[in-house]
């Protein structure tokens, strides 16, 4: 089913519900969907393909807005060393925040269940437009992690020791994962303005 046809029969459990007709309710994923849409539904699914960069190394670290007005972060494998991962999820925080706050206030306003999915939409639009600008902060942000992790521990001479090599060599491959994704965002980067007031 496309994403426009599990909007389309949204509406129409929305609209059920809204009515009192006792109607299907919607199942609690929706409101998983809601909150990370289809990217970060595929994301947690492990929807990829062998031509996505992330394919080779998996998502390391999720963050998504709550309606309550939260960007919560999720790092459930950060790199060898460091903790490059969660800054990344970091820069997303950051670049969400303000706009999720206000796509709460949307929802608590909203006076029924079918303002309450106009914001929704709204917040879904938002962030599929600011999806290569926040990947474009947050992947630079990650980028200069690794570069500082790699030449501090992995490349002086007389470096701590407390990174092994392979634990080295990983994080090279990172970094040039987290390169190839900078490539990727960067180029159609553009801050979305927020549509919520």
């Amino acid at each position: 089913m496309t994403s426009k046809a599990h909007a389309e029969k949204g509406k129409v459990v929305a609209r059920d519900v809204a009515r009192g007709s006792g109607g299907p309710r919607p199942h609690p994923a929706l409101g998983l969907h809601n909150a990370i849409g289809n990217r970060g539904i595929n994301r947690l699914m492990g929807a990829r393909t062998r031509r996505d960069p992330d394919y080779r190394r998996g998502y390391l670290g999720i963050a998504t807005c709550s309606e309550q007005g939260v960007v919560n972060t999720y790092v459930p494998g950060e790199h060898c060393a460091g903790d490059c991962v969660q800054q990344h999820e970091n820069v997303h925080v950051a670049d969400m925040s303000l706009c999720c706050a206000r796509y709460s206030s949307c929802l608590n306003s909203a006076p029924d269940v079918g303002g309450r999915q106009q914001c929704r939409e709204s917040w879904l639009d938002y962030m599929n437009h600011l999806e290569d600008y926040t990947e474009c902060n947050a992947y630079q942000t990650e980028f200069d992690c690794l570069t500082s992790l790699l030449i501090r521990e992995c490349t002086l001479p007389g470096a701590s020791g407390a990174v092994s090599p392979d634990c080295c060599k990983k994080l090279d491959q990172e970094h040039a994962n987290v390169t190839t994704m900078i490539t990727r965002h960067c180029p159609k980067a553009v801050p979305w303005p927020c549509p919520f007031p």
